[in-house]
C-alpha cells in the first residue's frame, strides 16, 4: 500500500471487495463536536454513583443541581437537570455518551445537521470510538448503548442554553436524544453490508433544533478519548466549554466554580460532603491536566478558597479556581514541535510520537530496533508523509488491534 493510498484508505480487510466501509479521516475526530447543554451536565451515570429503584422495581430520577450568576438581577439562579430513564438496563453509563459524541462527530462530517436521521455504518463508529470494528460483541454494545440513550429523558430546569437568545431559558425543557434507531447485521457479517444508510438514528426535535441552531462547540475527540476515565472526560468537556465563552469574550482564561457543582453537577462525582475527601478525588483529575499543559498549575491555596459571606467564614462552602495554560505540558511541547517543525523528522523522534499517541507516554527510551524501523519508514514514505500517516495508523491500529502496541506494527500496516 501506498503512502498516499493510505491517507484514505481502509484498515486491512475493511475496503475489500464488496464492503463500502472506509476508516473515518483523523479529522473527524480532530474536528469533532460537543452539545452545550451536554457538555456543562453529565446525562450519564458511572458505576460509582448510587441509583435506587423504587417499589414497582423503577429507576428513581439522578439529580444534579447548580447554580449562574444572573447580571440582570444581580444573584445566583439556581438551576436542575433532572435524568430519568424508562430503560430496564440502567440510566445511560460513560461510554454510552461517548457514542453519543460519536453519532455527533458523525452527523457533522457527513449531513451538517441538515438531517434529523443520521446514517452511518457500524465500524465507522467503531473506529471512531477506538473499539474493535470487527468485533460481534460490539455490536451488542452498540446496541445496549443506543437503547439507554432512547429511553432516558431529560429535564432542565433554567439549565437549557439557548444560543439564539445567548441565556439560559427561564423556563423548564424536556428532552430526549435519540429518538429512534435502526442497526442491521448481515448474516455473513460486517463487511457485506454494503449500504451506509441501513444503520440510523434519529434525534429527537429538541435536541435536533438545539444542533441545527448551532448550540455546538468544537471538541478535539482525540484528546477527549485519551483520558483514562469518565470523571476526566467530563471535566475536559465542560472546561473547554467555559474556556471557549471566555476566549470568546476575551476575557482572561480563568474562572472559579463552587467545588461541590463542579464536582457534583458537572462531572457526575457521587456527593460528597467531606471537602478532604472531595479534593482528593479531584487530585488525579487536576494533576493530568496541569501535566497535560491544560491547566496552569496552582497552590492548594490558589486552587480552592472559602467562601465568606459579610466577612465570615460559610461553612462546607468552598469555591475551585482553574486557569488554562497557555502552552502545552513541556514534555507534550517537546515532542509535538520535533515532530510538526522538523524536517527531516528524527527517527527517535517518530518513536517517541507512536507512544505518546498509543500510551500516553511522554519520555519513552526507543530502543535501537525501533529507531532502525523509523529510518526506514522515513526514507520510503518522507517526512511529510509520516506526519500525516502516523495519527492515522495509531487511530485504526487501536481500532483493529488493541493489544499491537509496538512500533513494528505501524511498519507491518504500512508495508
Amino acid at each position: 500500500m501506498t503512502s498516499s493510498s493510505l491517507l484514505s484508505a481502509s484498515p486491512p480487510g475493511f475496503g475489500a471487495k464488496g464492503s463500502s466501509f472506509k476508516a473515518p479521516p483523523v479529522r473527524w475526530l480532530e474536528e469533532g463536536r460537543d452539545e452545550l447543554n451536554l457538555a456543562s451536565f453529565p446525562i450519564s451515570v458511572s458505576k460509582h454513583y448510587p441509583t435506587e429503584r423504587d417499589s414497582q422495581g423503577a429507576l428513581k430520577p439522578i439529580v444534579y443541581e447548580s447554580s449562574y450568576w444572573d447580571k440582570k438581577s444581580r444573584r445566583w439562579i439556581p438551576q436542575r437537570v433532572t435524568i430519568s430513564s424508562s430503560s430496564n438496563e440502567g440510566y445511560p453509563t460513560p461510554a454510552d455518551e461517548s457514542v453519543l459524541l460519536a453519532l455527533i462527530c458523525t452527523a457533522k462530517h457527513t449531513n451538517n445537521f441538515t438531517s434529523q436521521k443520521v446514517q452511518f455504518h457500524p465500524q465507522q463508529l467503531f473506529s471512531l470510538l477506538g473499539w474493535n470494528p470487527t468485533s460481534g460483541q460490539n455490536y451488542t454494545r452498540l446496541k445496549a448503548s443506543l437503547r439507554r440513550l432512547r429511553d432516558v429523558t431529560l429535564e432542565f430546569d433554567r439549565a437549557w442554553w439557548d444560543v439564539s437568545k445567548r441565556s439560559y431559558l427561564e423556563e423548564s425543557v424536556v428532552t430526549g436524544v435519540v429518538s429512534e434507531f435502526r442497526i442491521v447485521k448481515h448474516r455473513k457479517g460486517w463487511e457485506k453490508i454494503n449500504s451506509k444508510g441501513q444503520c440510523s438514528i434519529e434525534w429527537t426535535g429538541t435536541f435536533f433544533e438545539s444542533l441545527q441552531r448551532g448550540n455546538l462547540k468544537k471538541l478535539d475527540l482525540q484528546v477527549l478519548f485519551s483520558f483514562d476515565s469518565p470523571s476526566k472526560q467530563r471535566a475536559y468537556r465542560y472546561l473547554d466549554k467555559r474556556f471557549n465563552a471566555l476566549r470568546r469574550k476575551n476575557a482572561p482564561l480563568e474562572l472559579e466554580v463552587d467545588l461541590h457543582e463542579f464536582a457534583h453537577a458537572h462531572i457526575g462525582l457521587a456527593v460528597v460532603k467531606n471537602v478532604a475527601e472531595l479534593k482528593r478525588r479531584l487530585r488525579p483529575i487536576i494533576e493530568d491536566f496541569e501535566r497535560r499543559g491544560i491547566l496552569d498549575s496552582m497552590s492548594l491555596a490558589e486552587r480552592y478558597s472559602r467562601v465568606r459571606k459579610q466577612g465570615k467564614v460559610v461553612p462546607g462552602l468552598w469555591r475551585i479556581r482553574f486557569r488554562q495554560s497557555e502552552k502545552p505540558g513541556r514534555n507534550e511541547q517537546h515532542a509535538r514541535s520535533e515532530l510538526t517543525t522538523t524536517d527531516p523528522i528524527p527517527p527517535e523522534v517518530l518513536v517517541r510520537e507512536f507512544h505518546r499517541l498509543w500510551r500516553k507516554v511522554e519520555d519513552h527510551q526507543p530502543l535501537k530496533a525501533e529507531v532502525q524501523e523509523a529510518s526506514s519508514l522515513i526514507e520510503i514514505h518522507g517526512a511529510e508523509k509520516m506526519r500525516k500517516l502516523l495519527p492515522v495508523a495509531v487511530t485504526v491500529l487501536k481500532a483493529q488491534w488493541p493489544k499491537a502496541a509496538t512500533f513494528s506494527a505501524v511498519k507491518l500496516y504500512l508495508s
